[in-house]
C-alpha cells in the first residue's frame, strides 16, 4: 500500500513539475490558434520524470553517476532524452538526425540497463539480448515521435497518457512496487500533459514524446530483466505494438475525419489494454493462490 508521502512525491510533484512548464511554455491561458514553444515538451517530460525518482528515492536523493544498481540509469537516461530532445526542438533537426539521437539512446540504454546483469556478455546470447532490445526500444522511440509530430497535442497527450498508464500498472503488478511508482512518475508527468493541450490549440508533444518513449523503453527493460517475476513477454509485446499502431493510424485514410482519428487512436489502445487486462488477471490469481496457501498469514 502506497503512503501518502509516496503518492506526493512520486505522483503530484512530477505532475506538476510537467503542468508549470507546459504552461508557461505552451502559454495555456491563452486559446488562440497560436504557435507553441516545442522545448517545453522534452523538457516538461524529463523534467517530471526526474522530479518523481528523486521523490521515490528512499533518501530523496540523486543517484551516483555510475549508479550500484543497474537500473538507476533510468534517471541519466531521462536527463540524456531530455537533452537531446530541447536540442532537436530549438533546432529543429530534420528526421534522419533524430533518428540517429534515437538510436544512439536505445543502444545506450539497452547496453547501461542490461550490462550489469551476471553473464550477460558470456557468448553470442548476451550480444542478441541487447541487440533485440535496442533495437525494440528504437522502433518504440521512433513510433511515438512519428506519431505525436503528426497528432495533435491533445490526442496525442491521451493516447501516450494511457499507454504510460498502462505501463505503470503492468510493473507494478509484476512484482515490483519501486519500478512501478517510477512508471507512475512518468505517467503523472504524460498526463500533466493533457488539460494543458486542451486549453492550448496549435500545441505539439512532438519531440516529448521522444522522452516519454525513452524512459518507457527503459522501465520495460527494467521490468523485464530486474522483476521477479517478470512481465510476459507477450505483454511487452502488446504494449511495444501501441505506439506502432499509433503512427499507423496518423496516416490520412485514417484521420481525416474526427471519428476516424478516435477510432484508429481506440485500435491503437487496444494491445496496451489488453496487456493490463492479462495482467490483472494473472495478479488476480496469485493473490487467490498466495491467501488460500497454507503457509500464508
Amino acid at each position: 500500500m502506497l503512503k501518502l508521502e509516496q503518492i506526493i512525491l512520486g505522483g503530484v510533484l512530477p505532475g506538476v513539475a510537467s503542468l508549470v512548464v507546459l504552461l508557461v511554455g505552451w502559454r495555456g491561458w491563452s486559446r488562440k490558434d497560436r504557435p507553441r514553444s516545442p522545448w517545453a515538451a522534452p523538457l516538461a517530460m524529463s523534467l517530471g520524470f526526474v522530479a518523481g525518482y528523486i521523490g521515490i528515492h528512499p533518501k530523496h536523493q540523486i543517484p551516483p553517476f555510475t549508479p550500484d544498481v543497474g537500473e538507476d540509469w533510468i534517471f541519466y537516461i531521462a536527463i540524456l532524452a531530455g537533452v537531446i530532445g530541447i536540442f532537436s526542438a530549438l533546432l529543429r533537426l530534420p528526421n534522419v538526425v533524430r533518428a540517429i539521437f534515437a538510436a544512439g539512446v536505445s543502444a545506450l540504454a539497452a547496453y547501461l540497463l542490461i550490462s550489469r546483469l551476471p553473464g550477460v556478455f558470456n557468448g553470442p546470447e548476451g550480444t542478441t539480448l541487447l541487440i533485440v532490445s535496442g533495437v525494440a526500444m528504437f522502433l518504440w522511440i521512433v513510433s511515438a515521435e512519428v506519431f505525436a509530430a503528426r497528432a495533435g497535442g491533445l490526442r496525442a497527450s491521451i493516447v501516450l497518457s494511457v499507454l504510460t498508464i498502462a505501463t505503470s500498472m503492468i510493473l507494478m503488478m509484476s512484482g515490483s512496487q519501486t519500478i512501478g511508482q517510477w512508471g507512475g512518475a512518468a505517467a503523472a508527468t504524460v498526463c500533466a500533459a493533457v488539460p494543458v493541450a486542451f486549453l492550448a490549440r496549435g500545441s505539439s508533444l512532438a519531440y516529448g514524446a521522444f522522452v516519454i518513449a525513452s524512459i518507457l523503453g527503459g522501465l520495460l527493460i527494467i521490468g523485464k530483466f530486474y522483476n521477479d517475476p517478470e512481465p510476459p513477454v507477450l505483454h511487452i509485446a502488446l504494449l511495444w505494438a501501441t505506439p506502432i499502431l499509433a503512427a499507423i493510424s496518423t496516416i490520412p485514410a485514417l484521420s481525416r475525419t474526427a471519428g476516424r482519428r478516435a477510432i484508429s487512436s481506440a485500435i491503437a489502445l487496444a494491445p496496451a489494454l489488453l496487456a493490463v487486462t492479462l495482467t490483472a488477471i494473472a495478479f488476480a490469481k496469485a493473490m487467490s493462490e498466495k491467501s488460500n496457501s497454507p503457509y500464508s498469514y
